[in-house]
């Protein structure tokens, strides 16, 4: 039972991988582009929301 959960948690993680690896590199200037701002915004609003001393 225990070996079938790892497999399947195995194929899982290595599916994702895969998927990811495959979408950055066939990654466009456009989207490319969307992940930075996305990623500008994000810590944005980290710095925004931080405890001023």
């Amino acid at each position: 039972m225990i070996d079938r959960l790892t497999f399947a948690v195995q194929t899982q993680l290595r599916w994702y991988q895969n998927y990811l690896v495959n979408s950055w590199q066939n990654l466009t200037p456009m989207g490319y582009g969307c992940i930075l701002i996305g990623i500008a915004v994000f810590g944005w609003i980290l710095m925004k929301g931080a405890s001023r001393r």
